[in-house]
């Protein structure tokens, strides 16, 4: 009897270690399994700030990726989802943020031993690898691409211009893909972006959009395309808006009205210059057309004068024999 109570005990005061060790994604999804996404996504209040991030951002990929129009509950949900992601402060920051604050720890956990390391595993601290580091990444930019709005487009823009894999190299150095490796490496931050800022609609892409058919890559010109876009936003050079508003951004949100008149007329002069500059450059070939176009007649000319000079001594000369 008294080993039955001792037994009853230590499952009253030690749970079961895998009910205990559930992490909240691994209990979201339990829920979401019940309960399905509608219902879920009205329950994400009740949720911590950085769980209901994840609840959102998983909504966006599990809804965004239909063709449009999409069916009608998952149009609602991805709507429900946006609105909400978009309504947090500092919603496309967040991600930047956590990119560069795990970025840095790679770095530093790539010069540690191997002893070191398994000695933070043991001891439960979370170690973060380039493995890691690119798993979040990839998710963090596949949540912006469905997030319209000038901060998101200010922080794809720093990405665009993130050389760190355009060199063929890992963040620690090593190269991205060996000899007898059967996956292509994982695309670099800079061209996430570019895929990421190529799906927010965009009116006037500066390259033409297309369908990927969502193998998540990249066609030959298309980062540095939008590289040099965003740096002329950035520079106060140009200005930009989403299909469907009528709203000018500039590189800190919405441009004013003096700001976006300034630059169109920046952008008039700087045509009107290059047209300029393409007609001053094609007149010399038009008068050295004009000069060989008229080089034929210049010739006939000489050669009917050259024979009448000679018409005119002959007939001098037969003049005076004759006489």
């Amino acid at each position: 009897m008294k080993i039955l109570i001792l037994i009853l005990a230590l499952v009253v005061f030690y749970p079961n270690e895998e009910a205990h060790a559930l992490t909240f994604e691994d209990q979201f999804h339990e829920r979401l399994m019940e309960v399905g996404w509608k219902q879920s996504l009205l329950e994400a209040d009740r949720y911590s700030l950085d769980e209901r991030r994840y609840v959102l951002a998983r909504a966006l990929q599990a809804f965004g990726s239909d063709k449009i129009p999409r069916q009608p509950e998952r149009q609602e949900n991805f709507q429900k989802a946006q609105s909400t992601l978009l309504s947090i402060p500092g919603h496309a920051k967040y991600y930047q943020e956590k990119i560069e604050a795990m970025r840095a720890e790679v770095l530093v956990n790539s010069k540690k031993s191997e002893a070191e390391i398994s000695k933070m595993q043991d001891e439960g601290i979370e170690f973060v690898d380039v493995w890691s580091y690119e798993s979040f990444s990839v998710n963090a930019f596949r949540t912006l691409a469905h997030l319209p709005s000038p901060e998101c487009v200010a922080v794809l823009g720093f990405y665009l211009n993130d050389p760190v894999g355009r060199d063929g190299k890992t963040l620690p150095g090593a190269n991205r893909s060996n000899p007898g490796d059967d996956f292509d490496p994982r695309p670099i931050n800079s061209e996430y972006a570019a895929i990421a800022i190529r799906k927010l609609g965009i009116e006037h892409p500066p390259f033409k959009l297309y369908d990927d058919r969502g193998l998540g890559r990249v066609r030959e010109g298309e980062v540095d395309a939008w590289k040099d876009w965003w740096n002329e936003v950035k520079e106060g050079r140009r200005t930009y808006r989403f299909i469907g508003s009528s709203v000018e951004y500039g590189p800190d949100g919405p441009a004013s009205k003096e700001v976006v008149q300034r630059v169109e007329r920046d952008r008039k002069r700087d045509g009107e210059r290059a047209v300029g500059h393409k007609k001053s450059t094609s007149t010399p070939a038009s008068e050295a057309a004009i000069t060989q176009t008229n080089k034929p007649y210049s010739l006939t000319w000489l050669i009917a004068a050259v024979g009448l000079i000679g018409a005119a001594v002959w007939y001098f000369v037969s003049g005076r024999k004759t006489t």
